[in-house]
């Protein structure tokens, strides 16, 4: 990547900010209050990373008169989204906001939000997901778990997530294979149910001459 690339991705970020600005709303928002989080949940953080300070603070403000409830969740009274997986998923989206309102200095949301994303942390590290009423642990809810951790200073959790994925990548017992779910103990799962595939592993497929 040269000089003349880095402008023009410079560019196409300056652009994409400049979209995302114009769809806010008077009152600070991206959307009704009862469709919930799903619409803005990264833009807090996106317009702080852009310098657009003045934006994201109105729409944190209206966040916190809306989404945020006394325990620290962001969510809306009927549901945390419109897309069900956010219900599945309760730490991705919340890890967003957090660092988000961290970064802008909101610290009223950050680490009162941070505060409640620890009630899915197991004691083996990871942020825990949900299979219909049964918990289990993945990379991508413990990474942004631990990621908000770090981001509101909380180093010990932080450390916890960050030795739990470390352990999933040293247990892995496939090299075709990454197997990412575990249980809550942190135990890599490998007993894989037929047609599941996709939510328990990934496969590199290795092709040789003539095949």
């Amino acid at each position: 990547m040269d000089e003349t690339d880095s402008k023009r991705f410079l560019a196409a970020a300056r652009r994409g900010i400049e979209w995302i600005a114009r769809q806010q709303r008077e009152d600070g928002s991206f959307g009704d209050p009862q469709d919930g989080i799903g619409a803005y949940y990264k833009t807090p953080y996106a317009l702080a990373v852009a310098g657009c300070h003045r934006e994201a603070q109105r729409l944190v403000d209206w966040v916190a008169r809306h989404h945020f409830t006394p325990e620290g969740d962001f969510r809306a009274p009927e549901r945390k989204a419109r897309e069900p997986f956010h219900e599945a998923w309760p730490v991705y989206a919340n890890a967003w906001l957090v660092q988000g309102a961290h970064r802008l200095g909101r610290w009223d949301l950050s680490l009162r939000g941070g505060e409640f994303l620890l009630r899915y942390q197991t004691p083996s590290g990871g942020f825990y997901a949900l299979d219909g009423e049964t918990p289990f642990l993945e990379p991508v809810c413990t990474a942004w778990g631990g990621l908000a951790m770090l981001a509101t200073g909380c180093v010990a959790p932080a450390r916890r997530a960050g030795d739990l994925l470390v352990n999933l990548v040293a247990a892995q017992p496939d090299p075709g294979r990454f197997y990412f779910r575990m249980d809550v103990e942190g135990h890599i799962i490998t007993d894989v149910p037929a047609g599941s595939e996709l939510f328990y592993y990934s496969a590199r497929y290795l092709r040789s001459k003539g095949t």
